[in-house]
């Protein structure tokens, strides 16, 4: 069935998530070699693919709304998240180098898109905590920093906003976009930290219920059973007797 399917899968999917985990110094140190913001994407692009599939497989095969609907919250921001992340190497990248490279632009364009589609399937399957959550914790002067300073180089189309009101040196606007980019990116990872342990504690839950379930079926179908050799006795020696 599709439900034994997709359970068979998670060891082995969990195992290809384990073995890139621990080949993450690679990329890191590939990272900072390169030149590329799109390189750089493209290298951290299946680890983190592999581990939303891996999220993904954890609704599979259950009806348990709430669980589902958390699995279904935590993949919309994992990947929102990811869209901010990809926005945050872009932008720095071509603040570092003062231009955009071929392609780097519109795949920044592309990022933000995505980002506010992500965000907006998140709405739909958030909780009313988990939106207050979300409102609250991302939030603050670096997530403002962020978008303020991306707006400016959306609305003007120019990387050098020292010359502009938000009078920023080129020398430190690498940095500032970093810090506050990541000021948004490290929010978001905290509320992602909390759905998951929703998660984890719906799905102990779960596993604890199946099995005193599991232990009353069992319980109830013995009584029964007792009570039928009982009976069955008890005709029978009705019959015998005359």
């Amino acid at each position: 069935s599709v439900r034994s399917f997709t359970i068979s899968q998670c060891p082995s999917r969990a195992a290809t998530v384990i073995n890139e985990i621990t080949h993450l110094k690679v990329l890191r140190s590939n990272a900072q070699a390169s030149q590329s913001a799109l390189a750089v994407i493209a290298d951290y692009a299946t680890p983190i693919n592999d581990m939303i599939a891996l999220n993904e497989l954890i609704a599979q095969g259950t009806s348990d709304a709430p669980l589902v609907n958390d699995v279904q919250t935590l993949n919309t921001l994992s990947l929102a998240k990811e869209q901010a992340t990809q926005q945050r190497a872009l932008l720095f990248n071509a603040f570092k180098q003062g231009v955009f490279a071929d392609g780097e632009q519109q795949a920044l364009i592309t990022a933000q898109s995505e980002q506010l589609q992500d965000l907006t399937a998140y709405k739909v399957t958030a909780t009313a905590a988990e939106q207050r959550s979300y409102n609250n914790v991302v939030n603050g002067p670096l997530v403002n920093n962020a978008q303020i300073i991306e707006t400016y180089v959306n609305n003007l189309d120019t990387l050098a906003i020292g010359a502009g009101a938000l009078g920023i040196s080129a020398q430190s606007a690498p940095g500032q976009w970093y810090n506050a980019q990541s000021g948004q990116v490290n929010d978001m990872q905290k509320v992602e930290t909390g759905i998951a342990s929703l998660i984890v504690s719906r799905a102990q839950s779960l596993k604890s219920g199946a099995q005193g379930s599991a232990l009353v079926t069992a319980i109830v179908t013995a009584v029964i059973l007792l009570l039928v050799l009982l009976l069955t006795i008890a005709v029978a020696r009705s019959l015998v007797g005359p």
